[in-house]
């Protein structure tokens, strides 16, 4: 806070100074400072001094004064008149735009007027709707006990292609959970797996994973699937300890009644033979029959690579006879 109030003295400094042109972005800093001390009154000031000087405000400038009085719940109604003149003049406006007014109606308590505002924003089709317009509603649905709701809106986002993250399978989770919808979350997670996981997403992946276990969700083959997989390719398992998370998954996994699958054990193979541990890749071979698990061409030439690179010739011969 005491940066604002710095940035506030230095800005007045400057504007007493004859020779001093600032420009949008100058302004711009200006009136976020005034915000986030609670004088949006002045970041109105700023911006008409900005207009008088010839200078036109972004959408970035326009967004900083609609914070500002979203960010203060009894200005939302000033913020909702803000936002129809922004739209109504055709003033700059993006995404960001969009997103404020919309999180700040759902977090009133004003759902219907936020699905109003993406569907004006889908209709007029000029600004595509971004994944920070729809978290907030998707939530606020959820919270309200409107779960099909919640569904549709999940499922517009994925028909227009909008990237979804963190937030949306928070938003997601959480409301289903609270829902008691377990077949839903199952769903919800296979289908999270084949849209979103990546080698830099894998913890957040395994968290929700472990968010299911712990409420007595069982996953199922394709969820253990998944995330073995995700941990086992990913670059430097040992150094990560990702192959010994998922050890411990397949076990757990196992624990719980649910056989492994052949891509389950094939991955762990491969995974335990790059690392040049050979002795437990044979073992975990040997176990595939314990579970009548027929290996496929992928577990033997995993297992024939990781014997030949350890120079055990034979042991690799003898797996063609």
């Amino acid at each position: 806070m005491s940066h604002y109030s710095t940035v506030v003295s230095m800005f007045k400094e400057m504007m007493r100074c004859v020779d001093f042109c600032p420009d949008v972005c100058t302004m711009a800093i200006a009136m976020k400072c005034f915000c986030y001390l609670n004088k949006v009154d002045v970041a109105f000031s700023v911006i008409a001094t900005t207009l008088k000087r010839g200078l036109q405000p972004d959408a970035y400038t326009i967004n900083i004064l609609l914070h500002g009085l979203c960010r203060q719940s009894e200005s939302i109604d000033d913020g909702v008149e803000l936002f129809k003149r922004i739209v109504g003049r055709g003033d700059p406006c993006d995404p960001i735009t969009y997103a404020t007014i919309i999180d700040a109606l759902c977090k009133t308590h004003n759902t219907l007027k936020a699905i109003e505002i993406i569907k004006e924003m889908q209709e007029i089709g000029n600004i595509k709707p971004s994944v920070e317009c729809f978290n907030p509603i998707i939530d606020s649905l959820f919270k309200e006990r409107h779960v099909d709701k919640a569904l549709e809106m999940f499922q517009d986002m994925i028909n227009q292609d909008v990237q979804l993250n963190v937030v949306t399978y928070n938003c997601l989770f959480h409301g289903l959970c609270k829902s008691d919808c377990v077949e839903e979350i199952k769903k919800f997670f296979n289908d999270m797996i084949d849209r979103w996981i990546s080698p830099n997403r894998v913890e957040e992946v395994k968290k929700f994973f472990n968010d299911m276990i712990d409420r007595w969700i069982s996953p199922n083959v394709y969820s253990y699937t998944a995330i073995i997989d995700s941990l086992c390719k990913e670059e430097k398992t040992t150094e990560s300890g990702q192959l010994k998370k998922g050890l411990q998954i397949l076990n757990d996994m196992m624990e719980c009644g649910t056989l492994p699958n052949v891509f389950i054990y094939s991955t762990i193979l491969d995974a335990l033979c790059k690392e040049g541990r050979i002795a437990e890749a044979l073992n975990m071979f040997e176990a595939m029959s314990y579970t009548d698990v027929k290996p496929d061409i992928v577990t033997y030439n995993s297992l024939i690579y990781g014997l030949c690179h350890s120079g055990q010739w034979r042991e690799a011969m003898s797996l063609f006879r």
